[in-house]
């Protein structure tokens, strides 16, 4: 009884101590060539087949819970919109928007106006967003742990 005991704490003093089936919290930031990605998604992806864990990045930052431990390729996603000529109006079919002069509400003139600026964003080499080809791993311990990513 006694020596069973004693094997059974050691089998799950190893376990513990290699981390079989923990999770670990990662949070980190995301720059590409010293800038922080502004808006972004990244993804670690178990090498051991596990469930991949995706968290959003913003203005460079990111936490990413529950992530399996063990090496985990990760991608790096940044949201980028490219500036266009076309109003919001006009790309939804509409051959022009209001008249400038016309009565409109100053909240609902500003809401437009606004949303006719170029969305704000980061472009990014393709080859960051497949696991893949994005060439970045990171070992994943159990608990807090914080990883940088700077993109070149």
């Amino acid at each position: 009884m006694k020596r069973t005991s004693i094997l059974l704490f050691t089998v799950n003093l190893l376990l513990w101590t290699a981390g079989c089936g923990g999770k670990g919290t990662i949070t980190g930031t995301v720059t590409y060539k010293g800038t922080p990605i502004p808006a972004g998604t990244i993804l670690f992806v178990p090498s051991n087949g596990g469930p991949s864990v995706n968290a959003p990045i913003n203005d460079g930052k990111y936490t990413a819970e529950k992530v399996p431990t063990g090496l985990a390729k990760v991608s790096i996603t940044s949201m980028y919109v490219q500036q266009t000529s076309a109003s919001p109006m006009m790309m939804m079919g509409a051959k022009s928007g209001p008249p400038l002069d016309a009565p409109i509400p100053p909240e609902a003139r500003k809401a437009m106006e606004e949303g006719m600026k170029p969305k704000k964003g980061l472009q990014i080499p393709d080859k960051y967003a497949d696991p893949a080809q994005s060439g970045l791993t990171y070992t994943v311990r159990s608990g807090q742990q914080t990883k940088d990513f700077n993109l070149e």
